[in-house]
């Protein structure tokens, strides 16, 4: 008997909107990481193997700050003293102050957000 996954799609722009809805801070799966390309990434919930970032500020070129710092930074906070608009801030968040996939992930699963299973993001 062929036994086939049950797979939940979800297209990045709908990931994206249902953390910033969720979690009330800029985010953008997509522009992690310098830029992802298209395609996807998988995961089945709850990830058991999880990583989080130990950092709690960045330095220059640096991106990904641990879960907990992300929560707590206050998203009108400035970054850097001499660029103070609101869409700078909103980027860098997006571009660099994010936490990792599967601290985000488990904590959805943990609150009752998302369910069990198999799941597939499809950056385009």
């Amino acid at each position: 008997m062929l036994n086939f996954k049950n797979t939940k799609l979800i297209q990045v722009s709908d990931w994206n909107s249902f953390i910033r809805d969720t979690y009330k801070r800029p985010y953008d799966l997509e522009a992690q990481e310098g830029g992802r390309n298209r395609g996807i990434i998988e995961f089945t919930v709850p990830i058991t193997t999880t990583f989080d970032y130990d950092r709690t500020e960045l330095a220059k070129g640096q991106e990904g700050v641990s879960f907990q710092t992300w929560l707590n930074r206050d998203t009108n906070q400035q970054f850097d003293p001499s660029k103070t608009d609101k869409y700078y801030i909103m980027r860098y968040f997006e571009w660099r102050f994010y936490p990792s996939l599967e601290m985000i992930v488990n904590d959805l699963y943990a609150k009752g957000l998302i369910e069990q299973g198999h799941y597939v993001i499809n950056i385009e």
